[in-house]
């Protein structure tokens, strides 16, 4: 993430010279490790220098932030996603417009200095799968380099693994499936769980919610059929007849990838009526529901795309289509901003 000392000389030079020596070895070591993104201004760099016991290395990478800051800087201009430190005992602040702002008492005292942890539903394929896009989108976003780990918060447990991030102090972004049968379909009791542990106080990170039903939902269902990712599907006609009788091409958006949609089921949901309207006029259509059964891809349906070089090729054309950009546009991107890095320096 962008982390940013917002220091004046005076307020450095009247501050407790430990606690300023150790704010700038840690904003330093973060930078060098490639965690965060790090902007101090040429004067702070400076006064750093001449002021501080530091070694030759921190000397030298405080000289080539130095030397960089008015390219670093730049990229302040491109969003607000942005964590500003002064100098103080201020608590962490989440303001209006997006960015984040906090003492340096406080923030020595947590871990937001360590990587951003990248929190999801399963740690191997929905933590592969975005890995894929980053990897595809960062060719045309402002962050060149990012850096995050991953950690697997399960389906129901991940409000209370969002809870123990928060909790100890670190960045944490959190990628949810919105588990929504239909556009109209209210929020899961699990993104409910996590929109509350994020009203309990201030932290610095998001929870994003996918725009689809699932992350396998991301995938379109012509890569996956033209690479036969499922040999044995056999319900391709049911699911593209869906498709292409929906006028506002949300079918595969909210269809059920890896258990399909069963009729009988859909019958004993507790769903509202937009919901119900909306599922009846997409899937049923003038048919009887219980005589209505669309196959799904099986719970390995996202594996197996990750394991297809070709699927994966395609994908990375697919995200550069106004098909995507309409769909999921500036969703990958915005969580990059929490991962953006400095490139690593190991030796100087």
């Amino acid at each position: 993430m962008i982390i940013s000392l917002q220091a004046g000389i005076d307020e450095l030079n009247s501050s407790p010279i430990d606690e300023i020596y150790l704010l700038f070895a840690e904003l330093i070591r973060s930078s060098m490790l490639a965690r965060h993104y790090i902007v101090i201004d040429r004067e702070a760099c400076d006064w750093a220098v001449a002021e501080l016991d530091l070694g030759s290395r921190q000397v030298a990478h405080l000289n080539h932030l130095k030397q960089n800051f008015a390219q670093k800087a730049s990229l302040l201009t491109e969003t607000n996603t942005r964590l500003s430190v002064g100098i103080g005992s201020s608590g962490l602040e989440s303001l209006d417009n997006g960015s984040y702002r906090i003492g340096h008492r406080t923030l020595l005292s947590g871990s937001w200095l360590a990587s951003t942890v990248l929190l999801v539903e399963n740690a191997d394929n929905d933590g592969d799968f975005a890995d894929e896009i980053f990897s595809i989108i960062r060719r045309r976003h402002p962050v060149r380099n990012f850096c995050f780990v991953r950690r697997h918060g399960g389906g129901s447990t991940i409000v209370g693994a969002l809870d123990r991030e928060i909790l100890e102090k670190r960045i944490v972004v959190c990628l949810v499936d919105s588990d929504k049968a239909a556009p109209a379909h209210p929020e899961s009791a699990t993104v409910r769980g996590l929109r509350n542990t994020e009203r309990r106080g201030a932290y610095v990170g998001r929870i994003f919610v996918t725009r689809c039903r699932e992350v396998e939902n991301h995938v379109p269902l012509d890569l996956i059929k033209e690479n036969q990712l499922c040999p044995s599907y056999d319900d391709y006609e049911e699911i593209e007849g869906a498709i292409a009788e929906d006028a506002e091409n949300l079918a595969w958006l909210y269809f059920d990838v890896k258990a399909g949609f069963n009729g009988l089921v859909h019958l004993g949901k507790d769903y509202n009526d937009d919901t119900k309207k909306w599922i009846n006029n997409v899937f049923v259509r003038d048919r009887e529901p219980q005589h209505v059964m669309i196959s799904g891809f099986g719970p390995n349906i996202l594996r197996e795309f990750l394991n297809c070089n070709k699927a994966i090729a395609e994908m990375k054309a697919y995200v550069e289509t106004d098909n995507w950009k309409t769909r999921f546009g500036g969703f990958f991107e915005e969580m990059i901003w929490f991962f953006a890095a400095d490139n690593r320096r190991s030796a100087i």
